[in-house]
């Protein structure tokens, strides 16, 4: 089964400010944690065409309609919390509904053997090279465990992405890449 790293397309850094609250600094979307709630947050937008995901320095996942159809045809476990948009003039858009995304699944599939990672204190602060184990539990998307802002995506659900046109993100091959 091969897998792709998700990422951000930055062709689509259509941000000009991500108003995150402070009550925001004591929650991680990156943790695969249920949230009962989650502190409102802005996104304002310098351009009026926004992409299917919104690239932003927080490493939220920040999906629209589109994007969550496609996911939510896969045995997922994820939470999605209600985003504002925002344009310039701080007026709402309503062209596609956004959401920020909680992806709850956290797997165990670094073959430690055979990647080529920076491990400090048992974190892992950087991957020359990642291999993924032969076998785990072949979820469709999930967050890496022990790099939990990577977010895998299988090749069936990463191609229906293609295949649909979905915009502001990028899949890389997960074997062999580096961070």
């Amino acid at each position: 089964m091969k897998y792709y790293i998700l990422t951000n397309d930055w062709q689509y850094d259509i941000l000009l400010d991500e108003k995150i609250p402070d009550a925001y600094d004591e929650i991680s979307m990156n943790l695969g944690t249920p949230l009962e709630s989650l502190p409102s947050i802005d996104f304002i937008v310098k351009k009026r065409e926004i992409p299917d995901s919104i690239p932003n320095h927080q490493l939220l996942l920040v999906f629209s309609e589109r994007i969550r159809e496609i996911i939510n045809k896969y045995e997922t476990r994820i939470q999605y919390f209600e985003i504002n948009v925002l344009n310039e003039k701080k007026e709402f858009i309503t062209s596609k509904q956004f959401k920020l995304v909680n992806l709850l699944h956290i797997v165990d599939a670094i073959d430690y053997d055979k990647s080529e990672l920076d491990i400090e204190d048992g974190d892992i602060f950087s991957i020359d090279c990642l291999i993924l184990k032969d076998n785990f539990n072949f979820l469709p998307i999930f967050r890496l465990n022990g790099f939990k802002t990577l977010v895998l995506v299988r090749e069936d659900l990463a191609q229906e992405m293609v295949n649909s046109n979905c915009t502001g993100i990028e899949f890389y091959e997960a074997n062999g890449f580096r961070i």
